[in-house]
């Protein structure tokens, strides 16, 4: 839980300072425009104004929504470059759409409101027409052409289980990978608690639970899977400042403990009052 001081605005800190700064300059001073671009970070940022267009979008200021579609923009050019994240730019510029089309569009200057419609629009048509590249016969490395071991490790990056599945469906032999129990169990200790999970799978051998079988079982009482991100913003637990991950920080206080708390997208946006 936020401390209150916290809620109506972020705090940045640094070794010298701290400060508080409103969501509009706390993207700034976190560079999400940045990170948003890298792999590790894309989906994170993706989430971040996702929700915001969907369910705050009318108590945005004008200068963050501005900052906000320049990033789109530089992500939907990033995806479509490097063929990742394709579907996740094409679900946000959809979101991004409805919200500009929505009740509130008569708010704003007309004419940047007019701008952001149609570079949006443009966006998605672009994003439309988009089609994969097919590899050359003369490629020097095919997906299947890696050992199964890199291929044991990709499914284990994976956190959404239609992934998997997805994955396994394409031919025999990945199919057979994915059905690994070290596989499942690690979807299953990382997705849900000790609580959700059965008691008698601490009680036996690890090599003797059916681990799928258990995934799909606690799936229907969860409903609702943990994502899991590369890079995301964290809570430093002792001095309160908010970071990257994968970047970490100076804190103020460097004689205690390290110890974080990841936030999810909703925990960021809920720092500030919108």
């Amino acid at each position: 839980m936020m401390h209150k001081n916290y809620r109506n605005y972020l705090c940045y800190t640094t070794y010298k300072r701290r400060t508080f700064v409103s969501l509009s300059d706390a993207v700034l001073k976190l560079e999400i425009d940045t990170i948003a671009v890298q792999v590790s970070g894309f989906r994170f940022c993706a989430e971040v104004f996702r929700q915001l267009l969907k369910d705050k979008f009318g108590k945005l200021s004008g200068t963050f929504k501005t900052y906000m579609f320049k990033t789109i923009e530089k992500m939907h050019t990033e995806a479509l470059s490097t063929e990742l994240h394709v579907p996740v730019i094409k679900s946000l510029l959809q979101t991004s759409l409805q919200s500009l089309n929505g009740p509130n569009q008569g708010i704003g200057s007309k004419v940047l409101w007019k701008k952001n419609q149609e570079s949006v629009n443009q966006m998605i048509s672009k994003t439309n027409k988009f089609q994969f590249t097919q590899p050359d016969e003369d490629s020097p490395l095919l997906l299947l052409d890696l050992p199964k071991e890199c291929l044991q490790k990709i499914l284990l990056h994976m956190s959404d289980h239609k992934d998997i599945l997805r994955f396994g469906s394409t031919c025999s032999y990945l199919h057979e990978l994915t059905k690994d129990p070290f596989l499942w169990r690690e979807m299953c200790l990382t997705q849900f608690t000790e609580k959700q999970l059965p008691l008698y799978v601490f009680c036996v051998e690890l090599n003797e639970v059916d681990w799928l079988k258990i995934f799909k079982t606690c799936l229907k009482k969860v409903k609702v899977l943990r994502c899991v991100y590369g890079n995301q913003l964290v809570l430093c637990n002792n001095c309160r400042a908010v970071f990257w991950k994968m970047q970490g920080h100076s804190c103020i206080n460097p004689q205690e403990t390290l110890s974080y708390t990841l936030m999810t997208p909703s925990d960021f946006i809920n720092l500030f009052c919108l």
